[in-house]
């Protein structure tokens, strides 16, 4: 039940329903608690930190994307720790904390190369790659990006590919 209650809330969120989201996510905390499960946990903390962002509360999705982070890791589970490195870089990004923000989405892109995971690495270098035009260093933001055009091609994500082909051509030389 825990997982269903998961997968609805997603299905919530997508539809832009955040207060029912928010409702089924925490049935779904609550059972995963109760039976111990500390990876349905580290998910839903995950998907609640979306929620919170999702509501432009960028401190309540920060310490749920931590409490995410930290059970993935004590799990092992480097996916989600990836995933949630990257979601941390975003709310860095969105704060203006530059450094900070690439700090993030580098340990992602780590994460995420050693489990050769194609679309994770596309989105980091895509991230690294828009945070470096933001600070003018057109060089290294088009290897970036050209990076993450090559992985979203490989993995057929046309419409990634198009957004990103736009990006390397707005970039100044």
């Amino acid at each position: 039940m825990a997982a269903t209650y998961n997968s609805m809330g997603i299905i919530q969120s997508i539809r832009g329903d955040l207060d029912n989201a928010d409702v089924l996510f925490r049935m779904a905390l609550e059972m995963n608690e109760n039976l111990g499960n500390l990876e349905g946990v580290a998910n839903v903390y995950g998907n609640l930190g979306q929620v919170a962002h999702a509501r432009r509360d960028l401190d309540g999705a920060e310490r749920l994307h931590q409490k995410a982070l930290e059970l993935n890791r004590k799990l092992r589970q480097m996916e989600g720790v990836a995933t949630n490195y990257g979601n941390l870089g975003v709310i860095n990004w969105e704060r203006g904390a530059v450094d900070e923000a690439e700090r993030m989405y580098r340990q992602a892109l780590e994460v995420d190369q050693e489990l050769g995971r194609f679309e994770g690495m596309a989105n980091q270098y895509y991230n690294i790659g828009e945070l470096m035009a933001a600070r003018g260093e057109m060089g290294a933001a088009r290897q970036m990006l050209i990076n993450a055009r090559n992985l979203f091609a490989r993995i057929g994500a046309k419409h990634l590919v198009a957004k990103t082909e736009d990006m390397i051509e707005k970039l100044p030389n």
